[in-house]
């Protein structure tokens, strides 16, 4: 008796180790095929997006493509994995419909929970699909926050502004911002002049530091410079405009080198700049202020009372 049960141990073991081998060398080689097709998937989505040589608006197309491959490419994990764990739950004999029917049930009640969730996924699908921001992009979002896009996501967006400081912003929240990478921008750089100062000569002044720099910077420049005056007219100073159409990205620096120029050119020419004057008047001199008559009567009166008594004598 106990050799027929040894035989019939030894029988259902061997049946359930060679099923367990089985089994495990089948969820490795699901495994290992996902890897396989996941690295072949993202190597067509990179090759999908990338810009085609001779586009005019190839930087543009850069963009957009480092923007939408991460997002693709985890989209396409995320799917990936979800048909793989279903492929394990199958090797094993369980069935999987009627787990997805709860999770069907899950999911419409955590979309009333997560309302906030949904709006943002909602969000930044529509920001990648109308390409209203990518990454490098420089946008302003409010009066204190401006910088660069460094990630787009389906829930939120990175931007990192001038100091380094990231800031994370739920797409839902991007209901308005501005973006400066979008086609071109100006180079803005307000002058200012004494009164005494002959304007005609700086605004001509001006007007050639802005034609030297787009000789020196065609590439950069889109139209060239315009000197508007007068833009005001201060307690102290005349302001004057020098403008200049360049590409996205190019207003910062060429603001920057317009001042310098101009500045040398203002003071080479003897262009008085504006500074803070004090004017002191010196009057005509008044006489020394005399004194009111009530007091010169009471000072009469106090030196009377003050005298001595005098006596009188009478003839015998």
């Amino acid at each position: 008796m106990f050799e027929s049960l040894r035989a019939y141990a030894t029988e259902a073991w061997d049946l359930h180790a060679v099923r367990f081998a089985f089994s495990f060398l089948s969820i490795v080689g699901i495994l290992a095929g996902a890897k396989v097709i996941q690295s072949i998937l993202a190597r067509l989505t990179a090759w999908a997006l990338r810009p085609r040589s001779g586009k005019w608006d190839l930087a543009a197309a850069q963009r957009r493509a480092q923007t939408l491959l991460p997002l693709l490419v985890e989209i396409e994990r995320y799917l990936l994995y979800t048909a793989v764990a279903v492929a394990i739950l199958a090797r094993f004999g369980i069935d999987t419909a009627a787990i997805f029917a709860s999770v069907g049930v899950v999911g419409v009640a955590l979309g009333f929970g997560a309302q906030n969730l949904v709006k943002d996924m909602i969000a930044g699908f529509f920001l990648l699909f109308d390409g209203l921001v990518a990454v490098g992009d420089v946008i302003k979002i409010d009066d204190k926050t401006t910088g660069t896009v460094e990630a787009v996501g389906l829930r939120n967006t990175q931007v990192r502004d001038f100091s380094g400081l990231l800031w994370m912003i739920p797409n839902g929240d991007l209901r308005q911002f501005g973006n400066l990478n979008r086609g071109w921008m100006r180079a803005v750089v307000i002058l200012e002049v004494a009164y005494e100062a002959d304007v005609p000569k700086a605004m001509e002044l001006a007007r050639q530091a802005g034609e030297t720099w787009a000789a020196a910077n065609p590439e950069k420049v889109i139209e060239p410079p315009e000197v508007h005056a007068l833009l005001g007219m201060a307690q102290a100073s005349l302001s004057l405009r020098l403008v200049m159409k360049v590409k996205p990205n190019e207003q910062w620096p060429a603001e920057r080198a317009l001042r310098l120029m101009v500045k040398d050119r203002f003071v080479a020419e003897g262009i008085e700049l504006p500074y803070p004057r004090h004017v002191l008047l010196d009057g005509p001199k008044r006489p020394p202020a005399q004194p009111a008559a009530g007091k010169a009567l009471a000072s009469v009166s106090a030196s009377d009372s003050e005298a001595p008594p005098t006596t009188t004598k009478q003839p015998a």
